[in-house]
């Protein structure tokens, strides 16, 4: 519709036109996001599948002395800190509702 403001209403029916059709065509499928975000959907629940077969994920509290002073030390799982953030900046780009439940959960 934008296209035929600017080129024309019989843009599409000119070579050039059927080619620049093709070109956008090919560049919007390109873009789909949704594709993009069932693949991280499915290989998120890959992964957390095989975690929670594999062990029972704990993470310790270490207690380290610095100096005069005791420190308390968690260690955090890098790959739920990263799936935290991932979930964090999804729904800031509308997908809050699309994101399966189990794997807000864990994050």
């Amino acid at each position: 519709k934008r296209m035929s403001h600017v080129l024309g209403k019989e843009w599409g029916q000119h070579l050039e036109g059927r080619q620049l059709r093709r070109s956008c065509d090919e560049l919007l499928s390109k873009l789909d996001s949704r594709a993009y975000f069932r693949n991280w959907v499915s290989e998120w629940e890959r992964e957390l599948s095989s975690d929670t077969n594999s062990k029972l994920n704990t993470f310790p509290i270490i207690i380290v002395r610095e100096g005069k002073f005791l420190a308390a030390k968690a260690n955090f799982d890098e790959k739920h800190e990263y799936l935290s953030r991932e979930i964090r900046y999804l729904k800031w780009l509308g997908y809050e509702r699309d994101i399966p439940r189990t794997i807000a959960l864990v994050s």
